[in-house]
């Protein structure tokens, strides 16, 4: 008796019992859906690499079927062929020692934490000076918060927001700015040979003597609306913005600890901001850069949020590119050596 027909490939462990997917390390049957007397017209493959097809009875049942060899953890691309009909599906392969999750939590730092972490330890000791490391495709909410809790409180010896901004509010950088502001001729205390010039070509700017009746004053005054100002309302302003949308993020999850840690730098950024209150005369810059000035070298507050501002703008993102990472995944504690 033929199988009945199905429209997908269905898997079968060799006793003939239905199964969602391939068990690590057991062999089982994949069966494709035509009668067995297309069985010379049957290819089966897996990761390209042809498999054993033969007619097997199950039960009462005659059916088509590829044998499938003992495989490890992966993702694995299987087609069928017969005639021109073909059948595609992808297969995963859990392991049976540890969970689902605990296995996706290990790929992911095999892939990205930890190759992340020996380039990071790497470049503080010199290694990689001069290498740009890439801002990531895709970020986690823990790794934002993680980027943005290092940019509020700092690390190592680096100061973050929450210090650095009062620091600075004590003795704000500042320039002397010049300004020109037309007034009577009586009341000018610094006239330039180029704003007489000006004057002079103003129209209606003689009175029936001749005289000038309104000249160009040149005003000389500090200004705290500089550069390196600039920078560090932008840097603020970054990391306020993007602890609001993790904050956002996580209210709808079960990671209440991680909610209240972000809640918690949203304030105490904010408190150093208000105690900043020198950035509200200073206007956000027109477009992002990151100059080096004297300033933010020589200025210890000024430059350690500066090498904060490069960081989060800087997120490492560093992964593994080799060969033995394509499914299927074989070889698990070569991946941790490389």
């Amino acid at each position: 008796m033929e199988s009945p027909p199905t429209s997908s490939l269905t898997f079968r462990s060799p006793g003939g019992t239905v199964i969602p997917q391939p068990d690590e390390w057991a062999d089982c049957l994949i069966q494709v859906p035509v009668p067995s007397d297309r069985l010379s017209e049957v290819r089966v493959t897996r990761q390209g690499v042809g498999l054993e097809v033969s007619a097997r009875r199950v039960g009462d049942h005659l059916m088509v079927v590829g044998e499938w060899p003992r495989s490890g953890t992966g993702h694995y691309a299987v087609e069928a062929i017969a005639g021109d009909d073909s059948w595609r599906s992808l297969v995963t392969v859990e392991p049976r020692k540890i969970t689902s999750r605990a296995y996706s939590a290990m790929m992911v730092e095999l892939q990205s934490r930890l190759p992340s972490a020996v380039a990071i330890g790497l470049q503080r000791g010199g290694a990689l000076t001069g290498v740009e490391i890439l801002t990531p495709e895709e970020s986690t909410v823990e790794a934002e918060l993680l980027r943005l809790r290092r940019a509020a409180l700092g690390a190592r010896a680096r100061i973050g927001l929450v210090q650095g901004l009062p620091l600075v509010a004590e003795d704000p950088h500042s320039q002397f700015v010049t300004d020109e502001v037309w007034v009577d001729r009586q009341r000018v205390r610094r006239l330039q040979p180029q704003g007489l010039v000006a004057a002079l070509a103003r129209p209606y700017n003689l009175d029936e003597h001749q005289q000038l009746l309104r000249v160009p004053d040149v005003r000389v005054e500090h200004s705290l609306d500089v550069y390196e100002n600039r920078l560090l309302h932008l840097y603020w302003q970054q990391v306020n913005g993007r602890l609001r949308r993790v904050i956002t993020a996580l209210e709808s999850g079960a990671n209440r600890d991680a909610l209240e840690e972000a809640q918690g730098l949203l304030a105490r950024v904010t408190r150093a901001r208000r105690q900043a209150g020198f950035l509200d005369e200073v206007r956000l810059p027109s477009h992002i850069t990151a100059n080096v000035t004297m300033v933010l070298l020589k200025r210890p507050a000024y430059r350690a949020l500066f090498e904060g501002y490069l960081e989060l703008h800087r997120a490492a993102a560093v992964r593994i590119e080799d060969p033995a990472l394509d499914a299927p995944l074989d070889n698990l504690p070569h991946l941790y050596q490389l």
